[in-house]
């Protein structure tokens, strides 16, 4: 927004940024979080997709009752698959 330049060591000082990798971790990284997150099941990848989404046109509370009855409806079918 500033148009300033700000090391990695800074953007993870300032919360810019949740973690800085030496450049030779950084893809293992990468893929390691990206296995981490094809391991959930579709369904709640999908919900959550939706609910990233929609936080963008909604308010707070919207989103929190939204985000209540995503997680009632996984829940109820991950129940049913057990």
């Amino acid at each position: 927004m500033t148009s300033e330049i700000f090391s990695a060591a800074e953007a993870l000082h300032m919360g810019l940024v949740d973690r800085v990798y030496r450049e030779n971790e950084f893809w293992p990284q990468v893929s390691s979080f990206a296995e981490r997150i094809a391991s959930h099941p579709p369904a709640a990848l999908s919900a959550a997709k939706r609910l990233i989404n929609a936080s963008e046109d909604t308010d707070l509370r919207t989103g929190c009752l939204l985000e209540r009855e995503t997680a009632t409806h996984i829940n109820v079918i991950s129940d049913s698959l057990a």
